[in-house]
């Protein structure tokens, strides 16, 4: 029960974020993006009770993607974190190689200007990134989130 409300008010506060940015970033040029993270999204899925949120932007006219991740749990992720990445390009469920490597604490906020290849802004719009936070007791990845367009 401490999950669904965990997860219900999860969506309700990035619901809200993204309603509140939209006067600000509704410029010209400048795309939102959201994702959750959980271990129901590994590959294979996974029972960790860490779950996180993202928000990020991408400036057509500037080429700068902006992100912030942040993920909780009790307990914290297992053996700590070891690793974190946004990856591609690929559906739901299905594994790909590191696009961007994000570093390591939380939350994870920056700015790159001009990501360098392999990043494609046509992969980002269509949905096909994720963002994978790896961890000692799994390093292969502990929690994963869809990165997904705010229309």
């Amino acid at each position: 029960m401490k999950t669904q409300t965990f997860k219900g008010s999860l969506i309700a506060v990035l619901a809200s974020m993204a309603i509140m940015a939209t006067p600000v970033l509704s410029r010209a040029g400048v795309k939102n993006f959201m994702t959750v993270i959980n271990g129901a999204q590994e590959t294979p899925p996974n029972g960790s009770a860490v779950t996180g949120n993202g928000i990020l932007t991408y400036d057509t006219a500037t080429k700068t993607l902006c992100y912030n991740f942040s993920f909780d749990g009790a307990p914290p992720l297992a053996g700590g974190e070891i690793l974190a990445h946004i990856h591609g390009p690929a559906a739901p469920g299905v594994p790909a190689g590191i696009i961007l490597p994000l570093p390591l604490g939380n939350p994870k906020t920056a700015c790159i200007v001009n990501p360098a290849p392999p990043f494609n802004r046509a992969d980002l719009f269509k949905g096909q990134y994720y963002v994978n936070i790896h961890s000692g007791g799994s390093p292969a990845g502990e929690i994963r989130g869809q990165i997904f367009r705010i229309k």
